[in-house]
């Protein structure tokens, strides 16, 4: 359903706890960038990250100026997930 609800309102940004890593199939389908470089940190969980499962995605009118990153925390048992974003 997300990918067929994105498709038809074509959101700016993306980002949160999306459940799956970005070759899963139905990630594979958003059209939209990710922020990671080639090698996405793993956010999860917190006190052993082991996968990539928070994402932040951006559509074609945003830049990623800097790569996502993670940092630690013990708020959640996701590790939080940065970066800095440009309009274009």
């Amino acid at each position: 359903w997300l990918v067929k609800k994105i498709s038809c309102e074509k959101p700016d940004i993306l980002l949160g706890d999306l459940n799956a890593p970005l070759e899963d199939p139905a990630l594979a389908k958003i059209p939209m960038e990710s922020s990671y470089g080639p090698k996405a940190p793993a956010t999860y969980p917190t006190r052993a990250p082991e996968t990539t499962i928070d994402h932040i995605l951006y559509g074609p009118r945003y830049t990623s100026k800097t790569k996502a990153d993670t940092f630690l925390s013990s708020a959640s048992d996701h590790l939080p997930v940065f970066a800095d974003l440009i309009r274009t």
